[in-house]
């Protein structure tokens, strides 16, 4: 029984730590919510970027569908030591979401959704172009 308790406790102080060190800086810092969605409102990628210190930045990251049977796949702010890094986890986890293969019953919003995530998501002619922070209403 001990062993649990230490390991519970252990991994309180480990999410405590994160909160502290991590979430509220980047919560505090934040550069602001920035969203790429399919024009028929069907799937998004959402992800916010932190400066938390000299020598680190941390990403969120939410990608979703809002038809189909896919679940969407969020990540908690994770560090990383530059903005570069950041953007590319967020690129590299938004592609493989939006490229998975189709399910045979998929429905054609989704299908929509799906192909125009992948447009978005691509590199163009200077490299992938980051959307303006989202300004929530």
């Amino acid at each position: 029984m001990g062993m649990v308790i230490d390991s519970l406790q252990l991994r309180q102080q480990k999410f405590e730590n994160w909160v502290r060190t991590v979430r509220d800086p980047a919560m505090e810092s934040s550069e602001g919510l920035r969203r790429l969605e399919a024009k028929n409102q069907r799937a998004s990628a959402e992800y916010e970027v932190a400066r938390i210190s000299s020598e680190s930045w941390a990403i969120r990251i939410n990608l979703a569908y809002q038809c189909g049977d896919c679940r969407g796949h969020a990540v908690p702010w994770s560090t990383f030591s530059s903005r570069e890094l950041c953007i590319d986890f967020f690129l590299n986890l938004a592609r493989r979401h939006f490229q998975r293969p189709q399910h045979p019953f998929i429905s054609d919003a989704q299908r929509c959704a799906q192909q125009e995530m992948n447009r978005l998501l691509k590199d163009g002619l200077f490299g992938f172009s980051e959307p303006a922070p989202f300004v929530r209403v």
